[in-house]
Parts: C-alpha cells; structure tokens; sequence
C-alpha cells in the first residue's frame, strides 16, 4: 500500500477526529493560521494541503482572512467535513478537491499563497516540491513540519523535509519570515510529537529539478 493510499484510509476512518484533536489541546491550525493570516491580502489565492476537515481554514477565515481558499485531501470523508465547515455565514472552503499532495492536480504558479499543517514528515520531499512547483513568485509558503518521535520511518521522512527545505534556503529560493518551535503542538501533557513553523517567501519560480521523493 502507498503512503497516500495509507493516509486516506487511516483519515477516513477517524470519525471523530476533530472531537478527539479538542480534546487533546491540538494547536498546531491555530498557532499557524495567527503566523501567516497578516502575510495573506484579500485578493490571494491560498490552497491548503491536506486540509482535512478544515481545522486550519477555519483559522484563517478567524483571522480575517477574505480571500479564496481551495482545500485538498486525499481523505475523502475528512474533505466532505471541510467542506461543509461554515464560518461567518458563509463556508470556509470556496473549492475543495480530493488528491495526493505528491501530485497536486494544479499548474505551476497558480497560487499566491500555500499553507499546510502538521502533513509535511508524514509525507516527504516531493510533497514540499509540489507546493512550491504551485506557487507564484513572491508568493507565501506556511507549513508546520511533523516529527514522529521513536518511529524511524517517520523520524527519517522528517529529516529529509527540513533538509530539503534548508536547502532550498540557501540556495535563496526561499527567504524564512519566521521560524518558532511549536514544542508538541498541543496543550497539556508531553507528547512523542514535535513541531516548527515556518513561514515563507518564494524569491523566483521553481523549475523542476532532481527527482525529489
């Protein structure tokens, strides 16, 4: 079984996610949608990658976000909660769209901004290549990179994220905004997760490169 197909039955089948992430003091949406809403304009064009049911959208509509926001997820059920979320009177998502964030179903550059919570480290490099492979010149890239610890495939799938990323910084393909740990990205208890966030600025057009995986 693929990593994809993996997520989406394991999503699928976590009816109450959200009840479960409240109850748990999940604050990884809230603390990344409260970093990038100010880098957003009313006129952006936002996809959030792996959006589930929509826990970060709704963080970014609280923010005062007004733009057009597209969520993708390859968990179907999930996909149908965040689309039917509401905020304001009217709903979160103007598009959602089911699909693997290893081949995201959109031309180059059609975004201004790309956001994603705690999905980069469950899925790896080519993930984070397609997002910038999405986004436009200038544009914001939010992401809060997910750390298993004690599980090696994971650990490694991790590693791999924020080399890529650093290397993308120094090659000055990306200039960092902001970068904080988010420790284990929930209230309470100590947790085997860890989280950092980081926001974005694409300084040119990404050109495909090396095969990423």
């Amino acid at each position: 079984m693929g990593q994809a197909e993996w997520a989406r039955k394991q999503y699928n089948s976590w009816e109450a996610y959200d009840a479960d992430l409240k109850e748990a003091g999940w604050e990884v949406p809230d603390e990344l949608s409260r970093a990038v809403a100010p880098y957003l304009r009313r006129y952006d064009i936002t996809l959030d990658v792996g959006c589930g049911t929509g826990l970060l959208g709704a963080g970014l509509r609280f923010q005062g976000y007004a733009g057009r926001l597209i969520g993708l997820d390859a968990a179907e059920e999930r996909l149908a909660e965040a689309r039917a979320r509401t905020f304001a009177g009217r709903t979160v998502y103007d598009l959602t769209r089911t699909g693997d964030a290893y081949r995201l179903p959109w031309h180059p550059r059609s975004f201004n901004a790309v956001v994603s919570s705690a999905m980069l480290g469950l899925t790896g490099p080519r993930s984070l290549v397609q997002m910038l492979r999405v986004l436009r010149k200038d544009g914001i890239l939010g992401i809060v990179p997910a750390r298993l610890l004690g599980n090696r495939q994971h650990e490694t799938r991790y590693r791999r994220v924020l080399d890529t990323l650093e290397t993308f910084v120094g090659s000055r393909l990306l200039e960092v905004l902001e970068q904080r740990s988010l420790g284990t990205g929930y209230h309470g208890p100590d947790r085997d997760e860890r989280y950092v966030l980081y926001i974005c600025r694409l300084t040119r057009p990404y050109r495909t490169g090396r095969p990423w995986r």
